[in-house]
């Protein structure tokens, strides 16, 4: 036996084996991934729903702009003096209107007619904008003042073409109304309203007619309250 490579296998070290890990002893690695059946959190925004203060409030008109939450109906409010004034029509005040003011002719005005056949805008009137989100049927309700039977009857409409003559339901007193009498309970209801700007006009045929207050409205069945 060769005793110098006896010496030389004693001293060299056992190979390594190349299979073995020598970080097989440190913890396995986390896996990120949430397995398949595991219950996963629900962390999305919750569903509060929709407040009822975003709907427009039927029973205060003076609340109520275009809402924007979807709801069905609209209602658009306008104090009579807060448009744009044309001819002899004035400024009147009178603790029971609302804001304190109205506006009407000065009394001895001569009556105006609107004529089909020659269509025109009353010379004293009021203009007021309004622009509908949305298309479709509107009535407008005025609340009203007649001093007699012949001091009572006004105009409205969204066109020369298509004014409507109208008077309050009672006199001497401020009444809302959309009527000509018992014979034409919806003389303002209008009909294909376009989505869009408008300008809705209003003007007394008579001198002792008064107007305070406006509501466009697409609740057909909708009833200001006073004032």
């Amino acid at each position: 036996m060769d005793v110098a490579t006896i010496s030389a296998d004693a001293a060299a070290p056992p190979p390594i084996d190349a299979t073995v890990d020598p970080l097989d002893s440190a913890p396995p690695p986390v896996d990120a991934a949430v397995p398949a059946d595991a219950a996963v959190p629900d962390v999305g925004v919750p569903d509060v729903g929709v407040p009822d203060s975003v709907a427009p409030d039927v029973a205060a008109p003076d609340v109520a702009p275009p809402d924007a939450a979807g709801a069905t109906n609209e209602n658009y409010v306008f104090e009579c003096e807060s448009g744009r004034l044309f001819g002899a029509l004035v400024r009147g005040s009178d603790a029971q209107a609302s804001g304190g003011a109205y506006l009407h002719l000065p009394p001895g005005s001569a009556p105006w007619i609107w004529d089909v056949q020659a269509p025109a805008l009353p010379p004293g009137r009021v203009e007021l904008d309004v622009t509908l989100s949305r298309g479709g049927t509107y009535v407008v309700w005025v609340r009203v003042l007649g001093l007699t039977n012949g001091q009572d009857a006004l105009y409205a409409g969204f066109q020369k073409a298509d004014l409507r003559r109208f008077y309050p339901t009672t006199l001497g007193g401020w009444v809302w109304t959309r009527t000509a009498g018992n014979n034409d309970l919806e003389r303002l209801r209008f009909d294909g309203l376009a989505a869009g700007p408008h300008t809705l006009v209003i003007g007394p045929g008579e001198s002792g007619a008064r107007c305070d207050r406006v509501v466009v409205t697409s609740d057909l069945s909708f009833t200001p309250p006073s004032p």
